[in-house]
C-alpha cells in the first residue's frame, strides 16, 4: 500500500502530484478521497452493490469486450465509464453501440440521466482524430477517404528488453526501437461518426518516449474546396 501511494504522489512522467494522497483497503477495492480502486484477486469484478457509487471507471484495459463491461452491470454498477473503445467478442470495435451503451465526443458532458448504462471515451487516438475531423462531417464536406499516421509513446505492451512477445516487433526494446503496430483507435470515429465507416485507415507508430502523441491526417475530400474555405472552418470550431 505504501508503494501505491508513493508511485502516485510521485509520476516519472508528469511529476509530483499536488493532492494528498491516502488509500485504505475496504474488500476487493482500494478507498481514497478520490474514488474506490478496485484490485480484484480473481477473474470477477468486485460485487459493486456493497458500495456506494455511482459509476465504475474501468481503465484497467482488460474489461473492454462487451461481455465484460456487461460483469461490471452484473455486479451492481449503475454506470460504467469505458476509457477504451467498446470491442465485439472477436477484439474488433462494434460498429454499432447496443442500446445500453453510447460514445462520448470530445468534450462532452456525461449524460447520466439518460437510460445508457456505459458511456466510452474511445481512447486518445480517437478522441484526437474527431476534433480534426468533426469540422469537416459537420459542415457537409464529404470526405472520400483518410489516412491516419499515429506517432504514440512506448506503452505496458511492449518490452523494455528484447524477449518474446506474440508481436515480434513489439518484443523489441521499447526504449530503442520505432515499432509499426495496428491501432484500433481510429476506428473509434467512424463508430461516433457513421458517414465515415469504411473510409478510414492508418496505423500507430510506437516511438522511444514515455509522454504524448500526434496524428498526421491525409484527407481526400469529395469535391474541391479552396484552402481558405476549410482553414476558416476550422477557426469557427
Amino acid at each position: 500500500m505504501d508503494q501505491l501511494v508513493y508511485l502516485t504522489r510521485y509520476d516519472s512522467v508528469h511529476g509530483r502530484l499536488e493532492n494528498d494522497v491516502a488509500f485504505e483497503v475496504k474488500g476487493q477495492v482500494i478507498a481514497s478521497p478520490h474514488g474506490d480502486i478496485a484490485y480484484p484477486q480473481t477473474k470477477d469484478v468486485p460485487h459493486w452493490s456493497d458500495y456506494q457509487l455511482d459509476m465504475v471507471v474501468e481503465l484497467s484495459g482488460v474489461y473492454t469486450k462487451t461481455s465484460m463491461v456487461q460483469k461490471h452491470l452484473a455486479a451492481g454498477a449503475p454506470k460504467v465509464l469505458l476509457g477504451a473503445p467498446l470491442l465485439d467478442e472477436q477484439g474488433k470495435i462494434t460498429r454499432q453501440f447496443p442500446d445500453w451503451a453510447t460514445g462520448i465526443w470530445p468534450g462532452e458532458a456525461l449524460d447520466l440521466a439518460s437510460n445508457c448504462k456505459v458511456f466510452s471515451g474511445f481512447s486518445c487516438t480517437t478522441q484526437a482524430l474527431v476534433t480534426l475531423l468533426r469540422p469537416l462531417v459537420d459542415n457537409n464536406i464529404g470526405i472520400e477517404s483518410a489516412m491516419v499516421t499515429e506517432l504514440h509513446g512506448f506503452t505496458t505492451s511492449q518490452h523494455l528488453l528484447d524477449s518474446p512477445h506474440k508481436d515480434w516487433r513489439r518484443g523489441r526494446n521499447a526504449a530503442s526501437s520505432i515499432i509499426p503496430t495496428p491501432t484500433q483507435g481510429i476506428f473509434g470515429a467512424e463508430q461516433l461518426m457513421p458517414v465515415l465507416q469504411g473510409r478510414i485507415s492508418g496505423y500507430s507508430i510506437r516511438v522511444p518516449v514515455p509522454d504524448v502523441a500526434a496524428l498526421d491526417v491525409s484527407v481526400h475530400l469529395s469535391s474541391e474546396h479552396k484552402l481558405e474555405q476549410i482553414l476558416a472552418l476550422y477557426k469557427q470550431a
